[in-house]
């Protein structure tokens, strides 16, 4: 007889957003207990994932737990599965961030429980492909990821989800082999199909025909029953008695689930066995590339609960993610000038508080008081690495550590505006706000904003990679509007913002560059101040802007540098995006689809669907020969890139918008004072041109020879 191996996760996290401090004891008694007696009374191996920190409180609550907990896993009568030292959305934190996590969780799960889990549980499974070199540096051999949303782009046969085959990280080249790892497949619709049961909204029959409806007579097949939080049952914090899923606690939602399992247990048709034993029973050749342009980075159950929850929505996480890359900043440039062992103890110290300051848990339905002591620490963090960096004579100011750090770091993209060049001036127009120099050509428009009408980077290319797409310029009506570049947008209430009015203009030469500034209001209480800088010394464009709200707004959504590619300017069928989502390497997403619309919204209160996370601070549009690389300062503020893409007719509509903020369930957040951003532009080669015009230099000069 062919079997079903069912296997669980429950997902241990006293961090928990909503549970208060004073509550964790309550969490343990309640939930954490009567789950591990639950294994041991049925016999069944189950697996629980815990954070690093998670261990650590309930050694410090409830040693006897951790004791139960090491006792269970030597005896091979539960798997502990990893995740880190805090659960934190790896795809919007930097790489060395991000691995400092998973080594700091195996110290903690090594000093607790005596060794550290093969497999980890991929955080809120909010999943991208530079993910994988980070677990496989982290001596993981698996990570669990949400098949539901794998297979939303990709055209899969359902029966992969039953086995253990590889996920493809984002390595390319001579190196794609060996950027693989173990996957085996969690459920969405599975672990919400055994919540709706332990909240007594369906039968036990109708659960046990759900489940039993994933076995096949044909070949045995695994299966990951349920691999959510474990905080939900017989606890609640938020809205206890009008919990829109639950509908509050009516009975032991705990034993409901016991009862299920064991009625499972008795169908000699299944057999329970711990995550880690899925590798063998379920083993599978086949390697598995998960994101696309579409979905860069997935994450799970429906699509409200997409990756700009915690980039952009939540309470203030702009401010909270901004916060958090002014110390990172920090943080690179004093490691780099300190080498002590006194030093890097400290150090040490600095890059836990920012691990743990990155996580999850204060940028969704955060209590006010875990939330300001979240806020107090991290400032204070960031108060420590600025004196540390006076005494080093490192400058603490975010602009000047950001061109240190990412826009003049020419190890981060392959932009040519990461060397000193020459770029003389050629002409100023004062009257049409023209900047034109050996390498650029920027044209502002005063009457819209002060929006770009065209940008030419002349030594890659004679057409405009930016330009002003007028009213009439596709033949669709739903694309017959002007389209601007970099303006904003944003909805407060019922009412859309933008800065397109007519702006005051100014044209000034500096020693190092020439600046065109515009000035003018969203509304009477928005003003913009925006600025341009061609620099003498490099081919780029820098934006300062500067929003200043002199009454405070509780926006729906607020997309700043909104910057639409000029079609004629690049090839459609070699077109693509690319950049860095949590890992160490680039990813490239090429335009497969015909439409990618990343900032439209999910519901009338969901207003995106998804985000990249640029974690180096670039991002770039381009097509086989050459590219766009824009690039932002997160410490100054903090965004979040979408990608709005269109084919119109044998034309095709190319943006990317900056989010400051939008709007899910959990958006706390107010905008006002002056908000001060910061933009670049710049233009690449790519390597196919490059070698095309090696090549024909050489044979000109051959020719010149004869």
């Amino acid at each position: 007889m062919q079997k079903l191996y069912l296997t669980t996760v429950f997902h241990c996290n006293l961090n928990y957003s909503s549970i208060p401090v004073a509550k964790r004891k309550e969490v343990i008694d309640t939930c954490y207990w009567p789950f591990l007696r639950m294994a041991e009374k049925l016999g069944i191996r189950l697996g629980f994932e815990f954070s690093g920190t998670t261990l650590e409180i309930i050694k410090e609550l409830d040693n006897a737990l951790l004791e139960k907990i090491k006792q269970l896993w030597k005896d091979n009568k539960i798997e502990v599965i990893g995740s880190g030292y805090v659960q934190s959305i790896f795809p919007l934190i930097p790489a060395d961030v991000n691995l400092r996590n998973l080594e700091l969780g195996n110290e903690v799960y090594k000093k607790l429980l005596g060794k550290q889990p093969s497999i980890a549980f991929v955080n809120e499974q909010t999943y991208s492909a530079g993910l994988v070199e980070l677990y496989k540096k982290a001596g993981y051999e698996a990570i669990i990821i949400d098949w539901a949303n794998a297979i939303k782009y990709n055209d899969w046969p359902s029966d992969e989800q039953y086995s253990s085959g590889f996920v493809r990280g984002s390595r390319e080249g001579n190196k794609v082999d060996e950027s693989k790892i173990r996957v085996i497949w969690n459920n969405c619709v599975a672990f919400q199909k055994l919540q709706r049961y332990a909240y007594g909204q369906i039968s036990l029959q109708e659960y046990l025909d759900y489940v039993l409806n994933n076995y096949s007579s044909k070949k045995n097949r695994c299966f990951l029953l349920y691999g959510n939080d474990i905080e939900i049952y017989n606890f609640r914090v938020r809205n206890p008695k009008n919990l829109s899923i639950a509908g509050g606690i009516k009975h032991d939602e705990i034993k409901r689930i016991e009862e299920a399992l064991q009625a499972l247990k008795n169908d000699e048709r299944i057999e329970f066995i711990k995550p880690g034993d899925c590798l063998q029973k379920a083993a599978s050749k086949n390697v598995f590339k998960v994101e696309n342009a579409q979905y860069p980075i997935i994450s799970k159950k429906q699509d409200k609960y997409n990756v700009t929850r915690w980039a952009v929505c939540g309470r203030e996480n702009y401010k909270s993610n901004s916060l958090c890359y002014e110390a990172y900043y920090l943080l690179r440039e004093l490691e780099a000038k300190n080498q002590t062992k006194e030093s890097r103890q400290i150090m040490s110290e600095w890059w836990k508080s920012l691990i743990v300051s990155w996580a999850s848990d204060y940028r969704t339905f955060t209590d006010d008081d875990k939330w300001n002591d979240f806020r107090k620490k991290l400032t204070e963090l960031i108060e420590s690495l600025k004196q540390e960096a006076k005494k080093n004579n490192i400058s603490t100011d975010t602009q000047d550590l950001f061109a240190e750090t990412i826009l003049n770091n020419k190890k981060n993209n392959k932009s040519d505006n990461k060397k000193e060049e020459s770029n003389k001036l050629i002409r100023i127009d004062e009257e049409k706000y023209v900047i034109e120099t050996e390498k650029i050509l920027l044209e502002i428009m005063g009457s819209k904003g002060g929006t770009i009408r065209k940008l030419v980077f002349k030594n890659v290319s004679d057409k405009p990679f930016v330009q002003h797409l007028p009213h009439g310029y596709f033949e669709d009506v739903s694309y017959s509007a002007d389209f601007f570049s970099g303006h904003t947008i944003a909805f407060s209430g019922r009412d859309k913002l933008t800065d397109l009015g007519t702006a005051e203009m100014k044209v000034e030469e500096k020693t190092d560059g020439v600046k065109i500034t515009a000035k003018n209001k969203m509304n009477d209480d928005i003003i913009v101040t925006k600025e341009y800088f061609v620099p003498y010394n490099h081919a780029r464009v820098d934006v300062s802007l500067e929003l200043d709200f002199i009454k405070a707004i509780t926006p729906l959504t607020f997309r700043c540098f909104n910057i639409n590619l000029n079609p004629e300017a690049f090839d459609r069928q070699s077109l693509y995006y690319r950049t860095i989502n949590g890992g160490f390497d680039k990813e490239t997403f090429p335009i497969n689809s015909d439409f990618i619309k990343q900032g439209i919204p999910v519901e009338l209160n969901i207003t995106a669907r998804h985000c990249l996370g640029a974690t180096d601070g670039w991002l770039s549009l381009g097509d086989k020969d050459k590219e766009l690389v824009i690039t932002t300062n997160k410490a100054l503020c903090y965004t979040a890139p979408l990608i709005d893409y269109e084919t119109v007719r044998g034309k095709y509509f190319f943006r990317v918008q900056h989010s400051l903020c939008e709007t899910d369930e959990t958006t706390r957040t107010e905008l006002k004072g002056k908000v001060k951003l910061f933009f670049s532009m710049a233009a690449a080669a790519n390597a196919a041109k490059k070698d095309r015009t090696k090549n024909k230099n050489a044979k000109t000069k051959k020719k010149s020879k004869n």
